[in-house]
């Protein structure tokens, strides 16, 4: 039997309840990581980084990021570029390093919900 869900049963999540914004800046000669993911390495509307650069190429401060991150391309959001890291590594400054916390959601989930028309006209 399925169980109704009624509108006091529900509850509502802050997106910084569920996900936390990791923001920890680095200089790319000052890290022992071998991939660098710019914006131009994220394809919209797929979850999988496909292609990286090195950190030797890339001057300026990056992001440090974490296999299991999102990275999220926060400019031009309609673009829907985002990313689950298979990987350590550091990325563009304009994005945003993203880490599921998992007492409230699924990690595997949190991307998909991320694609989502729902999320994605409020980004």
């Amino acid at each position: 039997m399925v169980k109704e869900l009624r509108n006091h049963e529900r509850k509502t999540w802050r997106f910084d309840q569920i996900a936390k914004n990791v923001n920890e800046r680095v200089e790319p000669g000052g890290v022992d990581v071998d991939h660098y993911v710019g914006l131009e390495h994220l394809d919209p509307d797929s979850l999988k980084i496909r292609r990286w650069g090195s950190p030797d190429d890339v001057g300026a401060t990056k992001l440090r990021f974490k296999k299991g991150d999102i990275i999220f391309g926060r400019r031009r959001v309609y673009q829907r570029k985002l990313a689950v890291a298979e990987f350590d590594g550091i990325c563009s400054a304009h994005a945003m390093v993203l880490r599921p916390k998992t007492d409230v959601v699924l990690p595997e989930f949190l991307p998909f919900f991320m694609q989502s028309d729902l999320f994605m006209n409020r980004a």
